[in-house]
């Protein structure tokens, strides 16, 4: 009874040893831990979905650097679209013009 007591002691410190060597030593914690580090945030100008990344983890980066690509055709989209209705605006300039120019030679 009490050898194995002694067994199921040993077994559960070999299985907590077996266990802190292999997982336990990588985990870190502490309750008043800091960064010495300068923190930079890193807002985006434009929104959409990445396509390329220029940067690795904790790679030294300098203000201009290219950081990501953001996916262009969304924002080609929108561009044809406005150039379409700046289009459909002189067009529509351009059919006015031409009815004043009708009704001034009626009168």
């Amino acid at each position: 009874m009490i050898g194995g007591a002694i067994a199921l002691v040993l077994l559960g410190a070999l299985g907590f040893g077996l266990y802190h060597f292999l997982v336990g030593r990588y985990l870190i914690a502490t309750d008043d831990a800091y960064l010495q580090a300068d923190n930079v945030l890193i807002a985006p100008q434009a929104t959409g979905y990445v396509v390329a990344l220029h940067v690795s983890d904790n790679q030294r980066v300098r203000r201009g650097d290219l950081l990501v690509e953001i996916d262009p055709r969304e924002y080609r989209a929108r561009l044809d679209q406005a150039k379409a209705q700046v289009e459909q605006a002189q067009a529509q300039i351009g059919m006015i013009e031409a009815n004043a120019a009708l009704q001034l030679s009626s009168i």
